[in-house]
């Protein structure tokens, strides 16, 4: 009994080392996700299963100053951000008299890009078609009240139109690159390379959505890291190391820009240059999740409302339990059984965020992710013949399309309208906290040992 005691203390004794020999407890990660948490419901709504996480996550750091005062710098980072948004919204001239391009159609309801902003109308006298010049004279104005709609696609404005006339069709600067392609090669290019949907391009993205693969297709962290990937093993035979840094940093600003620099793809550039400061400069003080949340920190402080963009929350939710998951799976030493392990509770921890933003999922959506991952790897690698060869890109498609009909006429689809994005977030910050916990536990074995 007195052994146990005495190692109990001895135990207690060395914690505070412990916690500074290895620096979890203090992770910048446990502030931002508290930060960025009630910043969410004090700029949208009250929350019942958030305020529980943000409850779990307080007790956890109950003594730790610098949780607190990280939480406060961060929290004041998000107001600050959302005024001067609120400032910048009130200086647009609300006047409108330009030409626009039509981004997206649904139910005649046509948007436009305004500032950065989206805005939706309807025409009911006239009919356009997706990427069409118009020329629009009107009058913008805030909206009174908005919706997590409104929110989640940053449409602030809505518009009251006393002219609109079509002018021409809209011709990207690449889009030279695919005429030699058929109907059907050129729209899959497109989609994969740069995210366009023209019309056929919407019909296929339809039909992938409800496979649950669209993310595999949209221009994300995934792609980031393949091309990034491919230019390091095409640029490495040059030897030197800063000119190839420089020519793949180049490259990838360039791919940025053709994409509008999306979120998803500005994630995944932020984070692979994050990661290489921290391992250059800082020697890993800083752990992959950190990293991730002072990337999600930088976008949010750059603009606050891409906490409610759809990307945004894609993107950094499926990261976010990839790394967890990494840490999961350590143990297991069967190199088929971690993988399998690993896709299937990403795909689980994922599937109800799924739901609630497409409000279905298909029965066989794990089937066609194991499915379509390898050949997406395999079609990436395989684009740059594609540009130079009609002949390989069209009966490469052919085939490709063909496969995506067989699956969309056997596939099973199951409807939801029940929002269950807050149970996502608690199975994520339960599984964050129980790898912190047993690093952390593993750690003190290892010091005390050491002892």
């Amino acid at each position: 009994m007195i052994r146990y005691w005495k190692y109990q203390w001895y135990w207690c004794e060395k914690y505070n080392q412990i916690k500074k020999y290895f620096n979890y407890l203090n992770s910048f990660c446990f502030s931002f996700i508290v930060a960025l948490l009630s910043f969410w419901m004090w700029m949208y709504t009250f929350d019942l299963v958030v305020c529980i996480v943000i409850f779990v996550l307080v007790c956890f750091n109950l003594f730790n100053w610098k949780f607190y005062l990280l939480l406060y710098v961060i929290f004041i980072v998000f107001i600050s951000s959302y005024f001067i948004q609120q400032y910048l919204l009130s200086k647009i001239n609300p006047n409108v008299d330009d030409h626009f391009v039509i981004k997206h159609i649904k139910d005649k309801l046509y948007s436009i890009n305004y500032h950065s902003m989206t805005i939706f109308f309807s025409v009911y006298d006239k009919k356009f078609n997706n990427q069409d010049i118009v020329k629009i004279k009107g009058v913008i104005s805030l909206k009174d009240n908005l919706t997590y709609f409104d929110l989640s696609n940053k449409s602030f404005f809505k518009i009251k139109i006393s002219e609109i006339n079509w002018v021409s069709k809209y011709i990207y600067s690449f889009d030279k690159i695919f005429n030699l392609h058929s109907t059907y090669s050129k729209s899959y290019l497109k989609l994969l390379m740069f995210g366009i949907k023209d019309n056929l391009g919407f019909q296929i993205y339809n039909k992938i959505k409800e496979l649950n693969i669209a993310h595999l297709f949209v221009i994300s962290g995934f792609h980031i890291g393949i091309l990034y990937f491919i230019l390091s093993k095409l640029l490495n035979k040059l030897k030197i190391k800063y000119i190839t840094e420089i020519i793949i940093f180049v490259c990838l600003l360039m791919y940025l820009y053709f994409l509008n620099f999306s979120i998803s793809s500005l994630r995944a550039f932020l984070f692979i240059y994050l990661l290489k400061i921290n391992n250059g400069i800082f020697k890993k003080k800083f752990n992959s999740i950190d990293i991730l949340c002072f990337t999600a920190f930088i976008l949010i402080a750059l603009n606050c409302y891409v906490i409610f963009d759809l990307s945004f929350i894609l993107s950094f939710s499926i990261t976010f339990m990839i790394l967890i998951h990494l840490q999961l799976i350590k143990g297991i030493k069967n190199l088929i059984l971690k993988q399998v392990v690993f896709i299937l509770l990403t795909y689980l921890t994922s599937l109800l965020l799924s739901i609630t933003i497409f409000n279905q999922i298909s029965v066989l959506g794990l089937f066609n992710q194991l499915v379509f991952t390898p050949i997406l790897i395999l079609t990436y690698c395989l684009i740059p013949i594609f540009l130079y060869s009609k002949f390989l890109s069209e009966a490469y498609f052919y085939i490709f399309d063909s496969f995506i009909n067989i699956l969309h006429e056997s596939n099973v689809l199951i409807h939801n309208s029940i929002h269950l994005y807050e149970y996502t977030l608690f199975i994520d910050v339960f599984y964050f906290l129980y790898v912190y916990i047993n690093k952390i536990k593993s750690r003190n074995k290892t010091y005390l040992h050491k002892s």
